[in-house]
C-alpha cells in the first residue's frame, strides 16, 4: 500500500465567477482536445462556477457534468463551494493512496452541498 505522501494526481480546478473568462493564448477547440489528452492520461478536471451558465460553460470546454458545481456568488457560497473541494479533493487522495476505486469523471463524488445551497436560498428544490 502506498502512503499519502507518494499519491501523484493532477487536478485542475477550473473557478469562475461567472465573468468574461476568455483564454487569449488557446481557442475553445484546443482547450477540449487538451482536456481530453490529459483525461487520457489520468488527469481529473474540476469546475465552479458562480455564473447562470457553469454547466454549459464547463460542457464547452469538455469538462464531466459530474465534475461541475455551481455556488452563489457571494461569500457564504464561496467558502462552501471551497469546502466541497477540499473535502472532493482529500476523498480522491484517501481512495489512490488505498488503491480503492475511484471514478475519475466524477470529482464531487454526488456531493455538490454549494449547489444545494445555491437552490435553496434562490427558492428552489
Amino acid at each position: 500500500m502506498r502512503g499519502p505522501a507518494s499519491v501523484n494526481a493532477t487536478d485542475p480546478v477550473t473557478i469562475t465567477d461567472g465573468e468574461e473568462n476568455q483564454s487569449h493564448e488557446f481557442n475553445r477547440a484546443q482547450i477540449v482536445e487538451l482536456v481530453k489528452d490529459k483525461e487520457a492520461k489520468g488527469w481529473s478536471f474540476a469546475f465552479l462556477g458562480a455564473g447562470l451558465d457553469a454547466y454549459a460553460e464547463a460542457h464547452r470546454m469538455g469538462y464531466d457534468p459530474r465534475s461541475v458545481q455551481s455556488w452563489a456568488p457571494d461569500r457564504t457560497g464561496a467558502k462552501i463551494a471551497f469546502s466541497s473541494l477540499s473535502r472532493a479533493m482529500a476523498s480522491k487522495r484517501r481512495k489512490l493512496a488505498s488503491e480503492a476505486p475511484l471514478d475519475k469523471g466524477d470529482f464531487f463524488e454526488g456531493s455538490k452541498p454549494a449547489e444545494d445551497d445555491r437552490r435553496r436560498r434562490k427558492g428552489g428544490r
